[in-house]
């Protein structure tokens, strides 16, 4: 360190820790330093100094240890003493047991043995408490497994009970499922602005579409639009709950037109009208069978007096009802078939020809009822017995046999040159138009007997050797050629006279010829 005595400073620094120096530089007249003035000295304070310190150091440390000595006996006799018989009594306590008595003094471990001791006996009877809340738990516990059983047994039995109401009521959607999809007629729903909400498997046989396509449509979308009027009308007093069923037309996904009747009633839900639900039946078939039904009984109306005439009639009736490409009428005349009528008649067809092989003697022997289909014709032995088949290009012969006196003696047939099928509506139309023909027939024998017992009856009247008359009142029909030969007048004359004025006045009795005529 530096010291300054007036204006000269002197410069001190340890040499070790014995000696100290000082050092003084001397300056020469002009101010420079020239010499350097070094003074060397023990260091006899310090020396004591540090001896002192450690002295006093060395009586800290031996109090020190005193102290912890002391302090150690104090805390083991006050305190170590006592938590270790504490510990010893809480380690020997056994439930039901007191921990031992408190320790003697009124210090802080005194206190703590106390409150040990108070929190033993507190334990003792928590765990007697425990113990008996244990019992009655068990108890309860007990009583209500016995109740969870019984309640369980009359669980299953629900259980049991709704499985077979469940079993019930899936079988019962099958049924009714198996009811909505396989009946004939088309069940729809639809909400109260006309949109459809459901349709049943049958709308897509029906209508040609898919039901996908429908759903969401309004209704109006599948009508007849001169029919949507009508129809908007009736689903309007439906929905006020005038119930009616009502026909009209629909167009399906190809185009064609369908005739069907509607039985709707309203959906009811929360007191309100919230749609139609209903079902659709097609009567396409029935009104094509209505008309057909009409047009023969028309037919039959329009029937004259000539029996060949009406055959004809009932003929191409039977051709334009079954859609054929031909339709034609033979009867058997020996062992030949005779043609007897026939609609759009293929070129060349043979006026008679031979029954054996004949597709029409097959008609005639089969015991089908209904008539007898005969299909792929090509493929079948007739295409070898049968000219007409290769000749003409025949695919399917559907003929009835047509029965006079209680035997088949001829066959209504129609011819087609594609494959068709016969429907039971068809079959039942040519087993009506087979037993008119038959009808015809039988007046057209009664006709020919007729004809041949007057041509009998007019040779024996002619040639009758008396005078014949047939008479009508005061009238001459008719007379031979005797009566003509005997009174002198033509067939003309004798019609205009009064029988009376060939008489005599009188007769052989006196009797007036007038009055005997009268």
């Amino acid at each position: 360190r530096e010291v300054r005595d007036s204006e000269r400073p002197v410069r001190i620094a340890a040499q070790d820790t014995k000696v100290i120096r000082g050092f003084l530089p001397l300056q020469d007249y002009r101010g420079r330093p020239e010499l350097l003035l070094t003074v060397t000295m023990p260091r006899t304070v310090y020396g004591q100094a540090r001896a002192a310190i450690l002295l006093l150091s060395l009586c800290m440390v031996l109090m020190g240890v005193v102290a912890v000595a002391v302090l150690h006996l104090l805390i083991d006799r006050l305190v170590i003493r006592k938590v270790t018989a504490l510990a010893a009594a809480v380690a020997r306590h056994a439930p039901g047991e007191a921990p031992g008595t408190p320790a003697e003094g009124r210090d802080e471990v005194q206190a703590l043995s106390s409150t040990v001791h108070g929190a033993f006996e507190e334990l003792d009877r928590t765990r007697l408490a425990l113990e008996a809340s244990r019992a009655e738990l068990e108890r309860q516990v007990e009583a209500r497994t016995a109740e969870l059983e019984r309640a369980y047994e009359e669980l299953l039995r629900e259980l049991a009970g709704h499985r077979q109401a469940a079993d019930d009521l899936q079988a019962s959607e099958q049924r009714y499922r198996s009811l909505v999809e396989n009946v004939t007629e088309i069940i729809y729903s639809m909400d109260q602005d006309g949109r459809i909400t459901y349709l049943n498997p049958v709308f897509e046989r029906t209508m040609k579409m898919p039901i996908a396509e429908a759903l969401g449509k309004h209704f109006s979308a599948l009508v007849h639009p001169e029919d949507l009027e009508g129809l908007s009308e009736s689903a309007a007093r439906t929905m006020a709950g005038q119930l009616e069923p009502w026909e009209y037309r629909v167009i399906d996904g190809e185009g064609q037109v369908h005739h069907v009747r509607s039985c709707s009633r309203p959906i009811v839900r929360g007191g309100a009208v919230r749609g139609l639900i209903g079902v659709v039946t097609d009567l396409t078939s029935l009104k094509a069978a209505e008309e057909k039904l009409r047009r023969i009984t028309q037919a039959f109306l329009a029937f004259g007096s000539d029996p060949g005439e009406n055959i004809g009639q009932l003929t191409r009736l039977a051709g334009e009802l079954l859609g054929a490409d031909a339709a034609l009428y033979s009867r058997m005349e020996g062992g030949n078939l005779k043609l007897a009528g026939g609609w759009r008649t293929p070129p060349g067809y043979p006026e008679e020809t031979p029954a054996e092989g004949h597709l029409c003697l097959h008609t005639l022997r089969a015991s089908e009822e209904g008539g007898t289909l005969l299909r792929d014709l090509p493929s079948t032995p007739f295409a070898q017995t049968d000219p007409a088949v290769s000749r003409y290009g025949l695919k399917t012969h559907f003929g009835c046999p047509v029965v006079l006196g209680g035997r088949r003696q001829g066959s209504l047939y129609v011819l087609f040159n594609r494959d068709w099928e016969a429907s039971d509506e068809d079959r039942q139309v040519l087993g009506i138009l087979a037993a008119a023909v038959g009808v015809e027939e039988e007046r057209r024998r009664q006709q020919v007997s007729l004809q041949e017992s007057e041509r009998r009856f007019r040779a024996i009247f002619e040639n009758a050797g008396d005078a014949i008359f047939i008479g009508r009142g005061h009238e001459i029909v008719d007379c031979n050629a005797k009566a003509l030969s005997l009174f002198g007048y033509s067939r003309e004359e004798m019609k205009r006279l009064d029988p009376r004025a060939l008489s005599p006045p009188r007769q052989h009795g006196g009797e007036a010829s007038r009055q005997v005529l009268s």
